[in-house]
């Protein structure tokens, strides 16, 4: 296990909020002088060369080997996530009666679902399909899937034509073990589709009824175009990851491609926008 300390400027935090909230799904971060210090803890080497591509940026940069024992201590800041419902949590905590638990196992590349972005897509998708009695006729799309927590919610709900992806092979391997740990099987015809790879995997002619994406608002931009092709007519899409202050000009890009802005959901300093393509 690695622990990661880097210094950057003040001035440009909001940018690496989103990218460390991507790559590593969380942080620790204080503030020393007029600079902002992020911790940042990884399992996997091939995150130091991630990095490095960004040292431009940095200040100051270190890394050091910390043992495999930090993970036990790591236990005790793992929080479970509970809306209504739903019990998400990882193994080492008891199930509640009553509720629908999902396990999901964190790691230093995935919390279970506590963070503010996640945490949008988990209510609203709830929210949304919770009371309907016809989800086992949606067709469901999970880009950028990460941990997997979506598109078993989805399946929870009664979802059952459900493709998530993501081009993270490692991602992809966590999405599946969460997947079979919570009884869902892969790649069947009553499971989830899964697969290592970007939107331009899926089949030209399939569409879709509703699509989550939440991944940082510059990527949302670049593949929103591509995602246009795969939603049917009056389908929804919820995208997250979009930090307040970027929701002004990311309405702006959404209308621009033809989506009306259904609801807005703000967490803290983060947003998600679910839109329709009518």
């Amino acid at each position: 296990m690695f622990k990661c300390k880097i210094k950057i400027p003040q001035e440009i935090e909001e940018v690496f909020d989103s990218i460390f909230i991507e790559m590593f799904g969380g942080f620790e971060e204080n503030f020393e002088e007029d600079n902002k210090i992020y911790v940042l803890y990884f399992e996997e080497p091939k995150f130091i060369e991630e990095l490095k591509s960004f040292e431009i940026y940095f200040l100051d940069i270190k890394i050091e080997f910390i043992g495999d024992e930090w993970k036990e201590k790591w236990k005790k800041y793992v929080k479970p996530v509970e809306y209504k419902n739903f019990f998400i949590h990882p193994s080492f905590i008891e199930d509640k009666k009553d509720k629908i638990n999902i396990i999901i196992e964190p790691s230093f590349a995935f919390g279970t679902g506590e963070h503010e972005t996640t945490r949008i897509c988990i209510e609203t998708i709830i929210d949304l399909f919770e009371e309907k009695k016809d989800n086992d006729k949606i067709k469901f799309l999970d880009v950028g899937t990460g941990s997997g927590i979506l598109s078993i919610i989805a399946y929870k709900l009664g979802v059952r034509d459900i493709i998530s992806f993501d081009i993270d092979p490692l991602a992809v391997k966590k999405a599946k073990e969460h997947f079979e740990i919570n009884n869902i099987e892969v790649n069947s015809k009553n499971g989830i589709k899964l697969f290592t790879g970007g939107i331009e995997g899926l089949k030209d002619d399939i569409k879709f009824d509703f699509i989550v994406a939440n991944i940082i608002s510059s990527v949302l931009k670049q593949i929103t175009p591509k995602l246009k092709l795969h939603l049917k007519e009056n389908s929804l899409v919820l995208f997250s990851g979009i930090l307040k202050s970027e929701i002004e000009d990311f309405i702006r890009f959404l209308e621009n491609e033809g989506f009306s802005i259904e609801r807005i959901i703000e967490k803290e300093k983060w947003a998600g926008v679910i839109g329709c393509l009518s």
